[in-house]
């Protein structure tokens, strides 16, 4: 099993556009990011900074998940549709650790931390993100609106995911 380096940090605010949705399974979510970057390309627009899963369903789901995509931009965005700009609120402490590599086994990483988080004597406190560092856009018909953040092998795919805590 992988070892794991949970750290504290606080994550700042920032200026994101985003598509919110219930979707079936978690696997959907690509339709969004379609959706996503396909705004960013009509606009011309660029990522400011890597992508974001916002898993706002209080508990673990496998079906009808409410989630949230979100890239951060320079400047607000006109809204277009379901596609809304909106400060994305930043988190006092959040609980963070990289997954490294394909999304199989990240099972693995988010049962890592949730039990750090549990051990080191914290309670989540909110809606928990996906950060994507490193992963793939070849779904997109431009991947460069994504900018250095894409990468076509799975095994670099960096993504932090965060629990936003507070000590119990």
């Amino acid at each position: 099993m992988p070892t794991y380096d949970v750290v504290l940090k606080k994550v700042e605010p920032q200026t994101v556009i985003s598509i919110r949705d219930t979707l079936p399974n978690f696997g959907a979510q690509q339709t969004l990011w379609i959706e996503l970057a396909n705004y960013l390309i009509s606009r011309k627009a660029k990522a400011a900074g890597p992508s974001i899963t916002i898993y706002h369903d209080p508990e673990y789901r496998e079906q009808d998940v409410d989630l949230e995509t979100a890239t951060p931009v320079n400047t607000p965005l006109p809204e277009s549709g379901r596609v809304k700009g909106r400060e994305l609120l930043g988190i006092d402490l959040a609980a963070a650790l990289i997954h490294k590599g394909g999304y199989d086994n990240i099972g693995q990483t988010y049962s890592a931390l949730v039990s750090w988080i549990e051990a080191n004597g914290y309670r989540i406190t909110g809606a928990n993100r996906e950060v994507y560092l490193l992963c793939t856009a070849n779904v997109y018909e431009d991947p460069t609106v994504f900018g250095e953040f894409v990468t076509e092998n799975p095994e670099e795919f960096l993504t932090e995911i965060q629990f936003p805590v507070e000590e119990v």
